[in-house]
């Protein structure tokens, strides 16, 4: 007969299936978001319904005895009241076959140390007595003291140091520097908004890393990789040119055989971020909620005509000065911001720009070289 031992942490569920005693199966899960402010009795229930859930291929054709260190969910079919989050956990446990029995938690070692599995790493640190020491001792070192402080300037100098809540993880890896616009670029997507008129109901966001300018181009959700491509080649690359790299997350239409073929033959490398990699591009999710600052501003009450204000907002943005490089994208790419309206006006111009090609051609270079 099986058995199942289940526990929860102030962090984390856990649980195991024994057979004859013996541990078969394990199953760990560290609590985010909204589950870690659950009561103890809900996390030990939650504790029950992950682990039979994960293990139902076992379980769900012949009884077993489920072991909890919480007396009160022994009483678990008898409640009158229930919340609807208990009823839907009640509901999934109808389909199993066991017996519940209460197990003191000093007895109930393993699904313990499961429960708090992700805490272990910085609870097991330990320090060696003398080794401390001996770290100290390398800067005076006669043949290794020169190496390591080069080796630690350097590693201080060029990387940051990944933020972690438990232990440190590593260094990231930057970015190469970047030195003329529209070389590099990063793509994202902007997904929710009403469907207007004109069937649209995404934002395509195109940013460039070295000058920050953007542009936003209205399309479909259900756009395929080809679609995603016309409007690519439409928007962006009749403008700019063929970019040498694109950072993009792993979108579907992105990772198609047509994407990657397309951008392989033209000579463009893909880079594709993730939520765990060091080189993930935080810079167009800053565009993307910029964009929906301004796009609130300009917007009607019903909210369907958002795609006819997006070149609007483009042009707002990229004439905005960036916190970055101190100007704005027009500046840095074109040498000079377009005039609005306001310009027009008779008035003494703050600042004026040469005529001649090659002071023109200066001012760029050392524009480009200041950002």
């Amino acid at each position: 007969m099986f058995e199942v031992e289940c526990d929860a942490s102030g962090v984390g569920i856990g649980g195991v299936l024994l057979q004859e005693g013996r541990p078969i199966a394990y199953f760990s899960e560290k609590l985010s978001g909204a589950k870690l402010n659950y009561s103890t009795y809900d996390k030990e229930f939650l504790a029950i319904v992950r682990v039979l859930e994960t293990l139902s291929h076992y379980l769900l054709p012949r009884e077993f005895v489920l072991h909890t260190d919480h007396e009160d969910l022994k009483y678990i079919n008898g409640q009158h009241k229930l919340s609807r989050r208990h009823v839907k956990w009640i509901e999934f446990l109808q389909a199993f076959t066991f017996v519940l029995k209460h197990k003191p938690g000093v007895k109930n070692g393993v699904a313990d140390a499961l429960s708090r599995k992700m805490t272990l790493p910085s609870a097991m640190e330990t320090k060696l007595i003398g080794f401390e020491y001996l770290k100290d001792l390398y800067k005076g070192d006669e043949d290794f003291g020169r190496i390591f402080i080069q080796c630690t300037n350097q590693a201080v100098d060029r990387f940051h140091q990944a933020k972690s809540r438990v232990q440190p993880q590593g260094l990231y890896t930057p970015l190469p520097v970047l030195e003329h616009p529209w070389e590099h670029v990063s793509m994202d997507f902007m997904l929710g908004f009403s469907r207007t008129q004109r069937m649209k109901d995404s934002i395509m966001v195109v940013v460039n890393r070295f000058s920050k300018m953007a542009h936003f181009i209205p399309c479909q959700k259900t756009d395929g990789a080809t679609n995603i491509a016309d409007l690519y080649f439409r928007e962006i690359l009749r403008l700019h040119g063929v970019a040498k790299s694109i950072v993009s997350d792993r979108d579907v239409k992105l990772l198609s055989y047509f994407w990657k073929t397309l951008w392989h033959k033209l000579g463009t490398k893909l880079v594709f971020s993730t939520a765990y990699h060091p080189q993930i591009d935080g810079q167009t999710e800053v565009v993307n909620r910029t964009m929906a600052a301004i796009l609130r501003t300009l917007v009607s009450k019903n909210q369907k005509d958002w795609d006819m204000k997006l070149a609007h907002a483009e042009f707002a943005y990229n004439r905005a000065p960036s916190s970055t490089t101190k100007s704005s994208p027009f500046e840095v790419v074109y040498g000079l911001n377009p005039l609005v309206p306001v310009e027009l006006m008779p008035m003494n111009k703050a600042r004026s720009v040469s005529q001649d090609a090659e002071e023109r051609a200066k001012e760029m270079r050392m524009l480009h070289e200041k950002v």
